[in-house]
């Protein structure tokens, strides 16, 4: 009897993973829904916004079973630029995507919730007002000045909406002749054919709307906002839903498995590493640790946090949906420049300059890149985030370099004895050539060495040599020494 008990229970085992087995087949064969979720994860649209979808997007057309998309949106607005790139990615995938506006789209994430094939919204929610703005010096959104590139913005805009409003326009007359219920308040409604009005009063200013001809009334003063209400008996959106289970229980969906994506830390903190404010900080951070190196022997602690400090300045550029490389290679080009100036060509001339140039256009491009509260930033905005770094720099390098030297542990790797202790000032020292000496301070290619008990300014012949290091002078003549490390 227990022979039996066992071998029913073995039965039993397998039939169980086998029928489990199907189970999980079955459900994976019948298709997936994805939920891209991005609400308090994200704040403006911006290229780590633009990446993050773009990259979810690629990775759900590869599953051959994706039957649909909901993507969530939460977002005061942003970059048109990502707007129209997202907007692009969800048009031109190959299954129903579905946007779910919960709480807010404004400005670019009006364009992007109405570039899906349907759009719904949650409760208390609003969309609308994508007008163009860019951010002023005080850091608060402007309009754009420049009357040329605000019509052509504004007239690319309208070209964009306009394409979007054609194609719900023309969806929602054939469900609506189709009898399809969630439409049947628009049977009779004037806002289907005037959709396009619609659509562009949010980003036109100039653009008038009545009830008697399109249902709601409008100024010409103003940018058309709406509530969820507002929205959903116009025919902007194609329902009101308050969780992801509604959406999925009205279009059909509910019978597929539902794979949620979350942002993952590393989105989160490109994220981050988009905002100015960041930004700013970081570059201060970058070039006060390579200016501390440069007074320290050997590679240390400054220089690493530098180096760490400006690749996550430029982080945010080269890890967008469309990478721009061109901030970073300016940098590295400046670089290259400042070091043949330092340590190959004598004194500082036109390729130093040069060098330092390259650099802070680097710096002025890669803030352009980036946006705050929302806007992409003008030239004038970068050019005062990049002035306030470098100024701030500069003060830290001045209070450290007046009281750090002062400390126990700057003493070990702060050229201190360079900066205050006297050294030799002749024209002529032919006296010491040939002679041997000890490096006081690092060269770099330039430092103190003693001789004889004097210290003289000299030069290396472009090599890095160490404090503390035996050195011989192989050419005195017109009041420069250079040396080589023995």
């Amino acid at each position: 009897m227990s022979k039996l008990k066992l071998i029913i229970s073995i039965f039993l085992f397998v039939f169980a993973l086998i029928f489990f087995s199907y189970g999980q087949e079955k459900s994976y064969s019948n298709g997936r829904v994805y939920y891209l979720k991005i609400i308090k994860d994200f704040g403006e649209v911006s290229s780590s916004y633009s990446a993050y979808i773009k990259k979810n997007l690629e990775k759900i057309s590869k599953d051959p079973s994706v039957k649909a998309v909901i993507i969530e949106i939460d977002t005061p607005g942003g970059g048109v630029g990502d707007a129209i790139k997202i907007a692009k990615y969800i048009k031109n995938a190959k299954y129903k995507t579905i946007t779910f506006v919960n709480d807010s789209a404004f400005s670019a994430g009006a364009i992007i919730s109405l570039s899906a094939d349907y759009t719904v919204m949650s409760r208390g929610s609003r969309i609308g007002d994508a007008y163009p703005i860019m951010m002023g010096k005080d850091g608060q959104p402007t309009a754009i000045k420049d009357e040329k590139v605000r019509i052509k913005m504004l007239s690319g805009l309208r070209a964009l909406v306009k394409g979007l409003a054609e194609k719900r326009q023309k969806r929602l007359i054939r469900e609506i002749s189709n009898g399809e219920k969630r439409y049947q308040h628009l049977k009779d409604s004037k806002s289907v054919q005037n959709l396009k009005k619609i659509f562009a009063a949010m980003v036109d200013i100039n653009i008038e709307l009545t009830m008697a001809e399109d249902g709601f009334n409008l100024s010409s003063k103003d940018l058309l906002t709406l509530t969820t209400d507002e929205a959903y008996k116009l025919g902007v959106v194609d329902g009101i839903y308050n969780d992801v289970k509604a959406i999925r229980k009205e279009f059909n969906l509910d019978e597929y498995e539902l794979v949620v994506l979350n942002p993952t830390t590393t989105d989160k903190v490109l994220s981050i590493l988009t905002n100015p404010a960041i930004m700013s900080i970081l570059m201060t951070l970058g070039m006060l640790g390579m200016v501390v190196e440069l007074w320290s022997a050997g590679w240390g602690v400054p220089g690493t946090i530098g180096i760490l400090a400006l690749s996550l300045f430029f982080i945010g550029q080269i890890s967008g949906s469309n990478p721009d490389w061109t901030a970073l290679i300016l940098f590295i080009v400046g670089i290259i420049l400042i070091g043949l100036e330092l340590f190959v060509i004598p004194g500082f001339g036109i390729v130093g300059v040069a060098g330092l140039i390259s650099i802070v256009l680097s710096f002025i491009l890669a803030f352009m890149k980036s946006s705050f509260d929302g806007q992409a930033l003008s030239l004038e905005t970068a050019l005062l985030w990049v002035t306030v770094s470098l100024v701030t720099t500069i003060a830290l390098v001045i209070v450290m370099a007046k009281y750090l030297p002062k400390t126990n542990v700057f003493s070990k790797v702060a050229l201190v004895e360079a900066k205050i202790l006297s050294t030799s000032h002749v024209d002529n020292h032919e006296e010491v050539m040939g002679k041997s000496g000890r490096t006081a301070t690092p060269l770099r290619p330039s430092g103190i060495v003693v001789i004889d008990d004097k210290r003289y300014d000299v030069v290396s012949r472009g090599e890095f040599i160490a404090r503390d290091v035996n050195v011989e002078v192989v050419e005195a003549e017109k009041g420069k020494i250079i040396v080589k490390s023995l």
